[in-house]
């Protein structure tokens, strides 16, 4: 039902979505949705605690046993990856964002945690990179964590689906190396 859910959302937001949309799309009764999830607000709740959920177990498999820069390029490409592979999700997590931010303020905090626990995962990892001088020590890794998410984000949110997303990653690995790598260091 949140694949559905997240589809409807990707397509028409979260204001032109209805409970039982989500459940005719799902294959399941109008009620189901309003039984299960009460409201839409607690549907996409739901959906935002499952995107989190499944992001965090990508990003722990991927950084299992790797630190500083190797885990940085590992969270790059999770991320591009993700977006990749899930195009509905990764347009209805744009679209949630964007209406916390806009229209639905009881979703904003929600959304700002879970962006909040990528962005401190990069910078943990971005900090690993500089204390190995793989990165410049001149950089602030919260600030420079931010910025990534930012640029995987919005390039995300333009092309989701696009099969080119091998490329982006290593546009935005050189555009990392080159910001904030010592010379001599590979992403």
């Amino acid at each position: 039902m949140l694949q559905a859910a997240a589809t409807l959302i990707g397509q028409n937001g979260i204001r032109g979505t209805s409970l039982a949309e989500v459940g005719i799309r799902a294959g399941y009764s109008r009620g189901l949705p309003v039984e299960r999830y009460q409201t839409k607000l607690g549907m996409v709740q739901a959906l935002l605690n499952d995107m989190d959920s499944w992001m965090t177990k990508v990003f722990d498999d991927v950084t299992l046993g790797v630190t500083g820069v190797d885990a940085v390029t590992a969270l790059v490409g999770a991320h591009v990856a993700s977006a990749r592979h899930l195009p509905e999700g990764t347009a209805a997590f744009h679209a949630i964002r964007h209406e916390a931010r806009f229209g639905m303020p009881e979703l904003r905090a929600s959304v700002e945690d879970m962006t909040r626990r990528w962005r401190s995962r990069l910078a943990v990892h971005i900090c690993e990179a500089q204390a190995a001088s793989q990165f410049r020590g001149d950089i602030d890794a919260n600030v420079q964590a931010r910025a990534i998410i930012a640029l995987i984000s919005e390039s995300m949110r333009d092309e989701p689906g696009e099969a080119g997303g091998d490329k982006l990653a290593m546009d935005l690995l050189e555009l990392i190396r080159r910001l904030f790598a010592h010379a001599d260091v590979n992403l």
